[in-house]
């Protein structure tokens, strides 16, 4: 049997929990390029974690100093052990390279500078797919051009630091950007995007290196999310699917909504908020989210205490907008705790971000939410050096994620969320 419990309230509250923020490993530059042992400032870029290390590749920056565009094709290695070092793995090819082998009508054997692709890491191996530079790479040109969205596969040797450009035989996805990408079992499963199909549903072998058609769109009115972009995802921590939060429907409106897809019965389910601790964020996109290894209690500074079955999936999500188009940025972090099985879902607020910040990325590592780069709004850009930056921040998660609960809770309330058959 699996189970979401949800005790309050409790007597006692986490104390080290209100004292834990956020804490800067690495400020941002006023270098736009960093340094030697520093990235440059991006966002919109691809992070994996590989034991105990990230790796940091593509992404863009506007560049003041020649006022046009910088499209990221770097890759970057950086330590999670104290000092957090960082170091360059792979200079990326140069714009002109890549644009005089896309005039061939060839394929660059290294990804050139783009961004909202997405990667996932599996095994040794960083996946990265799709993403768009607005046909830099082909024309040129300085503006940002709508049409020129790629439906490119990447693979990232970590052992070797070396590319390879894989060309799936069969049916594959549309070209796209701005979608979701996760690891499922032994796949990639992608969903969504800004392109003509953003709410299909596809999966990628890794050992057969083949595509496979899951689900075109199901609009609402047929019981699915419809399409959407600039959402977020994660897998399920009992490997049945994915969960969706957020994004933006292709009339502008933001969600607030989770969504569960089934892989086996191929189906969308959306979760319901439910029990004492029904509060939960407001409509968003462009927020980051990264699911958390963790089975046991979790503890809210109210001092409620949620019990978490092994068929409920935790996860951490940060920052977005909450308003478009005019982008309003928030510095929110929230930690969300789901059943897809039973449809219920809980939320807990925890310690914000030290700004507000969007298309940045967030990854967890032993308890440990990292987020890099992003991109900063106009009413929390303040004394900064750039709207783009190449920080690094950590979040502890253990003061929330505690098996210790105290003889002198008072429960009032306990909800029992018990698997469906």
């Amino acid at each position: 049997m699996s189970w979401l419990v949800v005790l309050l309230p409790a007597l006692c509250l986490l104390s080290q929990s209100t004292a834990t923020k956020w804490k800067t490993i690495h400020e941002t530059t006023k270098d736009l390029w960093g340094g030697k042992n520093r990235h440059s400032i991006r966002y919109s870029h691809c992070v994996s974690v590989f034991e105990d290390q990230l790796v940091i590749t593509h992404g863009y920056f506007y560049n003041t100093e020649v006022k046009g565009p910088q499209w990221l094709s770097d890759t970057w290695l950086m330590s999670l052990q104290t000092p957090y070092a960082m170091n360059q793995i792979h200079k990326g090819v140069t714009d002109t390279a890549a644009a005089s082998t896309y005039s061939k009508k060839q394929t660059p054997p290294v990804p050139s500078g783009r961004y909202g692709s997405t990667s996932v890491g599996y095994k040794n191996q960083l996946w990265m797919f799709a993403g768009t530079d607005g046909g830099y790479s082909k024309h040129g040109n300085g503006g940002y051009d709508l049409g020129y969205d790629m439906d490119e596969l990447y693979m990232f040797d970590i052992k070797s630091h070396s590319w390879e450009f894989v060309l799936p035989k069969g049916q594959r996805p549309a070209a796209r950007y701005l979608h979701s990408a996760v690891v499922v079992g032994d796949s990639m499963v992608i969903f969504g995007g800004n392109d003509k199909a953003s709410g299909d549903v596809w999966s990628f072998n890794f050992a057969t290196r083949r595509w496979k058609l899951l689900s075109k769109v199901v609009p609402m009115n047929k019981g699915g999310p419809g399409s959407i972009f600039a959402h977020s995802a994660v897998a399920t921590a009992d490997d049945s699917g994915f969960l969706v939060f957020g994004g933006q429907y292709v009339d502008d409106n933001l969600i607030d909504d989770v969504w569960y897809f089934n892989i086996e019965k191929r189906k969308w389910r959306k979760m319901a908020v439910s029990g004492p601790m029904n509060s939960k964020p407001a409509p968003r996109f462009f927020q980051e989210m990264a699911a958390v290894p963790w089975h046991g209690h979790v503890h809210s500074e109210s001092g409620n205490i949620t019990k978490v079955g092994e068929q409920a999936t935790v996860a951490v999500f940060t920052g977005g907008s909450t308003r478009s188009p005019l982008l309003l940025c928030t510095a929110e972090t929230w930690l969300m705790i789901v059943n897809p099985h039973t449809r219920q879902q809980v939320w807990e607020r925890l310690p914000d971000l030290p700004y507000g910040i969007y298309y940045h990325k967030v990854v967890v590592h032993d308890n440990f939410a990292y987020v890099t780069g992003g991109h900063l709004c106009s009413e929390t850009k303040g004394d900064m050096p750039n709207y783009y930056l190449n920080h690094v921040l950590r979040l502890d998660l253990s003061p929330w994620l505690d098996d210790r609960t105290s003889s002198t809770q008072e429960l009032h309330h306990k909800i029992e969320l018990k698997h469906a058959a």
